[in-house]
Formats: structure tokens, C-alpha cells, sequence
């Protein structure tokens, strides 16, 4: 129900993120990575704070931007796995996620706290940028009341032509909660960053980000296939 209905909001949403562009903010997910040989996907909304700027008396008046992303991710190893990223209908980046620490073994127990680092690469806004990303991901071990986890993140985005417009860096934080487990998962995220966009939509720098995030798949020794 909760995936028909995020399903129905990407769809209604698709085309005004394509006439404002946007790059991805939501994290989506904990630390954990995609067991090998199989795929999770994560699908996002989240909503972006901006503003207008009025043609005849240069008054601002507040909007807000959907953005809808799709990430689909697939295990390679026992601490690694890759994305493909739809990001908000008018690009694409590509990931590669990699668990730091210890590794699951009978030693070391699979419902622990972990920690990973994401990074990213691929074309925004139409293709007028090229971005890179990269994310550092922290989260709590799976209990009956789902998974708390932790994100800081940092984008740059660089024009491909004359025309585009310049970026600054985009930083910031996010933290997450999802409830449910690794086979089927919803929750809340919120996140925080400076951001001077390149394509003015945002006269604030700081800006705030609230995201719902469905996740799909599995993960061992968190309810999921083996």
C-alpha cells in the first residue's frame, strides 16, 4: 500500500522535476550494503525548500520543489555493493558503498552498529552538470522498532557547458528512522544542508529537506534472504 502510494506521488511529481532539476539529497538507508548476488531498491520523496523572484517587483515568494529519486543497488561482496540512482527524473549517478570495520562473522554478530562510505558520480540537471558526491553512512542494529541511522554528505556539481551555472558545495547531515526490516521498510528522514543553488531556486543557503523513503530486499541475519 505504502509503496502504491509513493508509486502514485513519484509519477505526480515527475514533471515538475523536470522543469526545476535538483540534485539528491535523501539518504535512504543504513550502513549495512546489499548481500552479494542480490538487489535492494530504495525508492525517495522528499520536498525542497526555494523560492521565485517576482519579474516586475523582485518580491520572493516561497515554494516547494518535489524530488523524487530511485536507487537501485546490487551486492558484490561481503562489504561491498554498487547503485544506479534515478535522481528527481533529470539524471543519474552511479555509487559505490563500502562497509569500514569488521565484517559479519561469528565473532563479530550481524545485528551491531555500522559504518560505510558511499561515493558517487554521475549527470544532473538535465545533463547540464556533472556531480560527485561522497557520504558517510552510520546506523543502529535492527530491533522490533525499526533502524535509526545517521548520514553526513557532500556534493559539488561542475557545469558541462558555458551556459550552466556555477555551484558551490552542497554539505550537510541527515538522520533517518525506518520502521519495518530489511525485506520491507518505511520511514521518515530529515535532513540539513548548506546549499547556494546553481540554478537560483534557493535564496535561503541553509535549507531543510524532509524525505519519505520505502526500502525492498534483504539483508542476512536482518529477516532478509540468504
Amino acid at each position: 500500500m505504502a509503496i502504491t502510494l509513493l508509486r502514485t506521488t513519484c509519477l505526480a511529481g515527475a514533471l515538475l522535476s523536470l522543469t526545476t532539476g535538483c540534485i539528491s539529497y535523501t539518504v535512504g538507508m543504513g550502513a549495512e550494503t546489499t548481500p552479494a548476488g542480490e538487489r535492494t531498491t530504495t525508492n525517495s520523496v522528499n520536498v525542497v525548500p526555494g523560492t521565485l523572484r517576482g519579474s516586475s517587483d523582485e518580491r520572493t515568494v516561497p515554494t516547494r520543489r518535489p524530488s523524487v529519486d530511485t536507487d537501485f543497488r546490487f551486492g558484490i561482496d561481503d562489504r561491498t555493493d554498487i547503485g544506479f540512482r534515478v535522481a528527481t527524473y533529470s539524471g543519474f549517478m552511479l555509487t559505490w558503498k563500502r562497509q569500514l570495520g569488521p565484517i559479519d562473522s561469528p565473532a563479530a554478530p550481524e545485528n551491531r552498529r555500522r559504518t560505510a562510505l558511499m561515493l558517487g558520480g554521475g549527470l544532473v540537471n538535465l545533463g547540464e552538470h556533472a556531480s560527485a558526491e561522497a557520504t558517510l553512512i552510520t546506523s543502529g542494529k535492527w530491533t522490533s522498532a525499526g533502524q535509526w541511522y545517521g548520514a553526513l554528505r557532500a556534493i559539488q556539481v561542475v557545469p558541462l557547458s558555458r551556459e550552466a551555472p556555477h555551484d558551490d558545495p552542497v554539505v550537510g547531515l541527515s538522520i533517518g528512522h525506518l520502521f519495518g526490516d530489511s525485506n520491507s521498510s518505511i520511514g521518515p528522514e530529515i535532513g540539513v544542508y548548506y546549499d547556494r543553488s546553481a540554478l537560483g531556486l534557493n535564496t535561503n543557503r541553509i535549507i531543510v529537506v524532509p524525505s519519505l523513503v520505502v526500502r525492498r530486499g534483504g539483508i542476512p541475519g536482518f529477516g532478509g534472504k540468504r
